[in-house]
Parts: structure tokens; C-alpha cells; sequence
């Protein structure tokens, strides 16, 4: 078992070392070309993590080559030693003689003794002239293109035979990548295509409804149209689906090819963490869970820095010395776990969690309120979890004294926003005085992914399916105004609500009451929000796109998408959404309805009835129907109404005893009264007016208006 281990350490390394041996050679021709600061810099870095990954492989002879190779690079760099072409031509011949040590690939192999001696020579100020150069003890192979070859392997395993593997660069596989994807689109267009096919067949099916008569001019035609387009239907359904198919296990299977297991990174990790551990005085175990979970290689570099900015946060302010934590019953040695979740639903998370002490809210306090950045007053309406967040603010720190480890207060920002440009969002969770626990939320994929498009206004854009949790249609009663912001309850949850239109600047129609809303629910961490759209479309899968010049500067935008139709779509960046809301909480004004006024018809004509029900309701009034004085008395007892009008001839009770017995009664006497009369009789008007009556209107001089300016004069 051991020995399996050791051999496939070495197969690592080796692979590893290939890539530094290229840096190295492409580094020294540039040397020969224009030597510039930048390259000794990076041939000196580049020697140092060879000599490191030797050493961790016990490789011996490569190590004391790189030892003596990075000391005479530390000489130039600082200028101790001067550059010159036999030294170009001695560290050649080093390059040299490390691949034939790598492609011996023997852990006990002897370095060349006359090359290590005059690299030991020059390192201690001696510079041998060109005449003492020695010769070259074994003849090099072949130059080969280390970037396309594998590396060899020990005879006690199975050695590939030529065309079983092949190194391929990270960056042919990507150009690999993004071509393949560009066959999305021809997907999308497909679909799209397929259901103009459908739409055209269904107008086919609503042409053959017609009338006998209607279809006997163009029913020939219609049948062959039809065939034609049955037949084309199903012709392109069957292509549409083997295309898809190809292309998603095309897709499939290149973007397998870039997957690297999270373990990739877990020794930088592990080296990382003794070596804080170590400069801290401090004993920590890194414990790593789901470490064969597979990750693009792009996501696992630009998850490096994060990763070792949390894990340095929880050594230097979580954790506790061993004498801290055997004081408050602790194991003297602090535990970090990170765990990789397997991915769900185009979502992959890592937990990161320690033992340490966790957040201290009311030191956070304490360093928010002495560095300015927030009120006693602002304070006391957040919450812990709000509180806590400021460690994402930069300069926010809670350490007094500025070290190389910490105190600057970058670290945390920076891993805010690296998380960020990742598609990610962050959350945490505090368990004071026991620990912290850190949750990455990541998406699976960077360049496709499934889109819910909706519309708001006029413009068309796509939220992204990981961050939308739920949607809904709801009554605008069913909105809240707390401390005017608009909120929904959703599950037991107040969420705040805001209209996409106005976040997007395209003024929205906001003052105008609605009777519904669509809402689309986001979450990004453990944060939500409620968004008012105008329609919900559709959900796709969608390619991703950079966006371009000016649009790049969008921050609103992460990306553009293209329709089957050919038109663009951009995609809006959930990160900067939430971050924009929780700045200028520009949330959403609820609009309530005014509530309409009740008007009471009393006419005994239906004709004359009908005609006042539909002016008034159109003009949203309530109405409510009698048809005559009696019934309308009887109405009036039960619950008032904000108007009257009422015909003066009717049966039973006229419109001059109902004026009277309304205002004679002190519940009803201030309700406003139009008498309604087909005679323009001086008598009749004079009677209403004494009765009570606040305005008398002619039927014979109907007009809507004139009926609707008395009304709103009235009420």
C-alpha cells in the first residue's frame, strides 16, 4: 500500500515538474533575449517549488540542483551577483541535466557532481571561467515537447503504451471547451425553430374549424400544407433530438476532461495550514471531507486564495493558543474542517468550519462604532448575522496591530469577492464561544447554465435557476409596509420586495396601483428577496457569454445570452443585486387600493339602470341596484351608501318621499342625493330640492361626463 502511494506520488510530482521545467526554459531563452527583473523573479519562485516538490518526493539530486539553482537566483535578485552569458549557459546545461534526472524518474539517481560543483562554486562568489566549464557526463535525449508527453513511470507498474495518455495543456482544453459550447446555440436555435413548427401546425388545426363553406375554396391546399408540415415536424423533433444528445454528451465528456478532484489543492492546503500553525504558535489538524469531489480547474485555482484567507482568519482570530483552550476545557489542538458537498441541483458547496471561538457580536460592535462605520442607533436595528458581515467590509479588522499575517483588514473582502466573481455567495454561521462555520455556495458550471427569463417593462433578461427559489403570483394586498419597506410574508418569512424595473433604472409604472403581481423569490447565501416582473416566460438552458465593451462595466449584468431567434439577452448578476438593494434599499412602494364608493341606483326602468351601472363602473364606482323608493329604504337600513341617485315617478315610494325620509334620518341625512327626472319640470325640481335633494339632472340631457363631474363634486 505504502509503496502504491510512493508511486503515485511520483507520478504527480512528475507531471508537476514538467510544468516548472517549461517555466524554467522559456524563462532562460528569455534571459538570452532581454533579461528583465520579472523573469529572474519567476525563475527564482519557479526553482523554489520544484526544490519544495522534490523534497516532498525525496528526490534528491533534483532537490540539491534546484538548492543550488534558487541561491544563485536569490544572488542576482538582489544584486549580489551579476548576470552574464556563461551563467545563462551554465543554468541551461541545469535544465538540462533536470530532465534527464526526471525522465529516469530514479528517486536514488546522483545529480551530475561537476555541474552541482560549479553551481556550489558560483553560489559562494566564484565564477568559473568558460575553459573550466565542464563536459556534459551523459548524453540528453531527444528534446521533447514536455507539455504533450506523459511522464515515465517506475516498471513496477503498468506503463501506458503511446495513445493511452497524453498530457494535454489546461488551456488547449479550454479553447476545446468553449468551442464545444458554441454548439449550445445551434441547440437553442433548434428548439426554437421546432416551436414555430408547432405554432404554424396549430394555425393549420384552427384553419380546418372554418365552416364547410368557408374551407372548400382552400381545403386542398390546406390538407397538402398541413402533410407538409406534420411531415417537416416530425422530421426536425427526431434531429433536434440526436443533436442534443450528441451535443450534450460532446459537452459532457470535454467538461469531464477539465474536472480535477477537490484534492488537487489539498496538500497546498494542508502546507499551508502548519505553516500559519507553526508561525502562530498554535496546533491545528485540517480535516478534509469529499476531497474526490471534482471541480473545474479554473474554480480550484480561484479557490486557492479564498480557502487560505478563511483558514488563515480561523487560525489567527478564532482559534486559541493550546493554553486558551486548556483553560476552557478545549483539546489543546484546534480542529479545521472543510467539507465538499457533492453537487445538487447545478450548486456545489464547501463548508469550512473550526472550534475556535467563533464571533465575538459585541467586539464586532465595538470596532464598527470606532471606526465610523455604522451608529449606536443603526447598530440596535441589526441583527447578529448583520453585525457580523462587516468582516466582509475592507479595513474592518479585528485585530489592533497590523502583522504579516493579518491586522489590515483585506483578507475577508477579498474573499467576498473572489467568491463572487465565481457566481458564489457566501454565508456564515456562529456558534460563540465554540466556533464559526463558513458556507460557499458555488455554481457547478461557469459557461452553461439553466435561466428563468422574464420581462419587466420592455426589456427581456434571465435570472439565473440556481438563485431563483420560488415563484408566485400573488393579490398586492398581501404586501406589507414595515418601517416603509415593502415586504411578503413567504413561509413564515418577511422578505423584502423590490421592482426590477426601478433596480434597472427603466421607470417603471410604479405609482399605478396593481391588482396582482408576478414575484420571483431569490436567494444568494442566506438572503433573500422578493422581485416584482412583469411575466415570467420561460425557463432554458442558456450559454453564457462575456459581456463586451461598455457593457463590462455593467455590474448589474454577469453575462449575455442569445435567443433561438438570434436576439440578445443579458443576465443579471444576483450578487451585485443584492448587494445593490442592501445599499440603497430602494425597496418597492405598496401601493394601496383606494377603495371604490358605493353609489345606490333607484330607477324602475331597466334600461335607464343598465345604462348608469355600466358609466359608473367604468368610472370605478361600486353600484348597487333598487328598483324602487321601498326597496332602496330598506337597502339604506341595512348599510349606507357614499351617493344617491334616484328616478322621482317610481311605484311603491317616489323619489321625492325616499329624499325626505333620508334626510329626516340622522344616520343617512348627510349622503349626497342626485334626483333623476325624463320631465324638465320647474315643479318637480323645486319639490326635489326642497325635499333635500343635492343636485337634479334631466334624462333627456344625459351625457356621461356631465353625471360623473356632478358625482365627483358631491363624493
Amino acid at each position: 500500500m505504502e509503496q502504491d502511494f510512493q508511486q503515485e506520488l511520483l507520478e504527480i510530482f512528475q507531471q508537476e515538474a514538467e510544468d516548472y521545467l517549461a517555466v524554467l526554459r522559456n524563462g532562460i531563452q528569455s534571459l538570452e533575449e532581454q533579461p528583465a527583473p520579472e523573469t529572474i523573479e519567476e525563475i527564482f519562485r519557479t526553482t523554489h517549488s520544484l526544490k519544495g516538490a522534490a523534497r516532498a518526493v525525496s528526490f534528491s539530486a533534483v532537490e540539491e540542483l534546484c538548492q543550488a539553482l534558487e541561491s544563485i537566483f536569490s544572488k542576482i535578485k538582489n544584486k549580489e551577483l551579476k548576470l552574464s552569458s556563461e551563467l545563462i549557459e551554465t543554468f541551461a546545461d541545469a535544465v538540462d541535466a533536470l530532465v534527464d534526472l526526471l525522465e529516469q524518474g530514479e528517486l536514488d539517481a546522483n545529480p551530475d557532481e561537476q555541474l552541482l560543483l560549479k553551481l556550489q562554486e558560483i553560489v559562494s562568489g566564484r565564477i568559473p571561467s568558460p575553459k573550466e566549464r565542464p563536459a556534459k557526463v551523459s548524453t540528453p535525449p531527444p528534446e521533447k515537447k514536455l507539455s504533450n508527453v506523459a511522464p515515465s513511470h517506475s516498471p513496477k507498474k503498468h506503463k501506458p503504451t503511446k495513445g493511452e495518455t497524453i498530457r494535454i495543456p489546461y488551456s488547449r482544453l479550454q479553447e476545446l471547451m468553449h468551442s464545444s459550447e458554441e454548439l449550445i446555440s445551434v441547440k437553442i436555435k433548434y428548439h426554437y425553430y421546432l416551436r414555430k413548427i408547432n405554432e404554424l401546425t396549430q394555425m393549420c388545426e384552427q384553419l380546418q374549424q372554418l365552416t364547410e363553406r368557408e374551407k372548400s375554396s382552400i381545403k386542398s391546399v390546406l390538407q397538402d400544407l398541413q402533410q407538409q408540415l406534420q411531415d417537416f415536424q416530425k422530421s426536425l423533433s427526431n434531429d433536434a433530438f440526436q443533436i442534443k444528445t450528441h451535443i450534450d454528451s460532446h459537452i459532457d465528456k470535454v467538461r469531464d476532461l477539465m474536472l480535477f478532484p477537490f484534492s488537487t489543492i489539498t496538500e497546498f492546503l494542508e502546507h499551508s495550514t502548519r505553516k500559519i500553525a507553526k508561525e502562530l504558535g498554535k496546533r491545528i489538524i485540517l480535516k478534509i471531507v469529499g476531497a474526490e469531489t471534482k471541480f473545474d480547474k479554473h474554480m480550484l485555482e480561484m479557490l486557492k486564495d479564498p480557502l487560505i484567507h478563511m483558514i488563515r482568519n480561523s487560525i489567527d482570530h478564532g482559534i486559541e493558543t493550546p493554553t486558551e483552550r486548556q483553560y476552557m476545557g478545549k483539546p489543546e489542538t484546534g480542529t479545521i474542517k472543510i467539507e465538499v458537498i457533492p453537487p445538487v441541483k447545478q450548486k456545489i458547496k464547501i463548508i469550512i468550519s473550526d472550534d475556535g471561538a467563533g464571533f465575538n457580536v459585541e467586539k464586532i460592535k465595538q470596532i464598527i462604532l470606532s471606526k465610523g462605520l455604522a451608529t449606536a442607533e443603526q447598530l440596535e436595528k441589526l441583527s447578529d448575522h448583520e453585525i457580523i458581515a462587516f468582516i466582509f467590509k475592507s479595513g474592518f479588522s479585528t485585530k489592533s496591530e497590523v502583522s504579516k499575517l493579518s491586522g489590515r483588514g483585506l483578507g475577508m473582502a477579498v474573499v467576498k469577492e473572489n467568491i463572487e466573481k465565481l457566481g458564489g455567495s457566501l454565508q456564515i454561521k456562529n456558534n460563540y464561544p465554540n466556533g464559526s462555520t463558513f458556507i460557499l455556495n458555488l455554481p457547478l458550471s461557469f459557461a452553461s447554465s439553466n435561466g428563468i427569463l422574464v420581462q419587466t417593462s420592455s426589456l427581456k433578461l434571465f435570472l439565473p435557476t440556481s438563485a431563483v427559489e420560488n415563484t408566485i403570483r400573488i393579490k398586492s394586498e398581501a404586501l406589507k409596509s414595515i418601517e416603509n419597506k415593502a415586504m411578503l410574508n413567504f413561509e413564515g418569512q418577511n422578505i423584502p420586495v423590490y421592482d426590477l424595473a426601478s433596480l434597472l433604472g427603466l421607470n417603471p409604472k410604479s405609482t399605478e396601483y396593481k391588482d396582482t403581481l408576478n414575484i420571483v423569490i431569490l436567494q444568494s447565501g442566506d438572503k433573500q428577496m422578493a422581485l416584482i416582473i412583469d411575466r415570467i416566460l420561460d425557463e432554458r438552458e442558456i450559454l453564457i457569454k462575456k459581456l463586451s465593451p461598455p457593457l463590462e462595466n455593467v455590474s448589474l449584468l454577469s453575462g449575455i445570452t442569445t435567443l433561438g431567434d438570434g436576439s440578445l439577452v443579458p443576465i443579471v448578476n444576483i450578487s451585485e443585486l443584492f448587494y445593490l438593494c442592501g445599499q440603497d434599499g430602494k425597496s418597492f412602494t405598496v401601493q394601496q387600493k383606494e377603495k371604490s364608493k358605493k353609489i345606490l341606483i333607484v330607477e324602475d326602468s331597466i334600461t335607464s339602470r343598465v345604462l348608469l351601472k355600466n358609466v359608473l363602473e367604468t368610472a370605478g364606482f361600486e353600484v348597487e341596484l333598487a328598483v324602487d323608493g321601498q326597496m332602496a329604504w330598506d337597502k339604506l337600513k341595512e348599510h349606507k351608501a357614499d351617493l344617491i341617485i334616484s328616478d322621482i315617478q317610481m311605484p311603491k315610494m317616489d323619489g321625492i318621499t325616499l329624499t325626505r325620509k333620508i334626510k329626516s334620518d340622522s344616520k343617512l341625512k348627510d349622503i349626497p342625493l342626485i334626483l333623476l327626472t325624463s320631465l324638465d319640470a320647474e315643479e318637480d325640481r323645486k319639490k326635489g330640492l326642497e325635499a333635500g335633494a343635492n343636485a337634479y339632472f334631466v334624462k333627456g340631457d344625459f351625457k356621461q361626463n356631465s353625471i360623473l363631474e356632478i358625482i365627483k363634486k358631491l363624493i
